[in-house]
């Protein structure tokens, strides 16, 4: 039976809005799961009934908080995130894999996952600078299956969350991100450039001068622009899709 988890997914149209916004531009991939964190799990059973209105009245009338930034190793990825608390959050805090005499109390929300080390330390440096402090009001409590992709309020939040794409408060915060990521991918070019060597003679072919020339999946898109593409462009694919189940920690 597949591991079952309890998620506190962010609702609030503005924050879950704008920490999508940054995984996506930091991933370059558009997210398809709901900014959340894992609250409890895994069970390998059924989540026992009662649970869910249980800790839904302990976290009755509690604001997250969100800001503070950490950075772990988990296999063999970097994760750098946002910490998330509240008054009773720890109260109902249970992850049996991640105990908290030896891996602390830490409850958070995963902004940037990958291979590189180097960006994740960038992205860390980054987001300590801009010191986000975010209150967070509105949330649901889901039951997540292990190769599922959960949706609180797919018709209502997700889609009033896309209203906040354009002009707004986050917007010069979302550009800055947007620079970081281009310029670290303009490094990397560089670098690769420069170990290649210069190029030979039959490198030297004319770049393709109709559109239709351009082999297919090979246009360049930068960060910066992905800002400017609506986020939650098929709510009803992304709901029928199955994916592999997000890491949970």
């Amino acid at each position: 039976m597949p591991e079952r988890f309890v998620f506190l997914e962010l609702t609030d149209p503005e924050v879950a809005s704008l920490l999508r916004r940054m995984q996506w531009v930091l991933s370059g991939v558009e997210p398809r799961r709901p900014v959340h964190l894992t609250l409890r799990g895994p069970y390998r059973r059924k989540v026992p009934d009662g649970v869910i209105g249980d800790l839904r009245a302990t976290l009755q009338g509690d604001v997250l908080r969100i800001g503070g930034v950490g950075q772990f190793r988990n296999r063999d990825e970097e994760v750098v995130f946002l910490h998330v608390d509240s008054p009773n959050l720890r109260k109902v805090w249970w992850k049996p894999s991640y105990p908290i005499k030896d891996y602390g109390y830490a409850p958070h929300i995963s902004l940037y996952r990958g291979h590189d080390v180097r960006f994740a330390r960038h992205v860390a440096d980054f987001l300590k600078r801009e010191a986000l402090d975010l209150s967070c009001a509105e949330y649901e409590l889901t039951v997540h299956r292990r190769g599922t992709l959960p949706f609180a309020h797919p018709a209502g939040t997700y889609r009033a969350a896309e209203s906040f794409g354009g002009p707004g408060r986050f917007d010069s915060l979302l550009e800055r991100l947007g620079r970081l990521v281009d310029e670290h991918r303009g490094s990397l070019a560089d670098e690769n450039a420069a170990r290649a060597g210069p190029e030979t003679q039959e490198d030297k072919r004319p770049a393709p001068t109709r559109k239709e020339e351009q082999p297919f999946g090979q246009t360049e898109v930068h960060a910066s622009a992905a800002l400017k593409r609506p986020l939650f462009n098929s709510i009803a694919t992304t709901q029928a899709s199955s994916a592999s189940s997000p890491t949970t920690r």
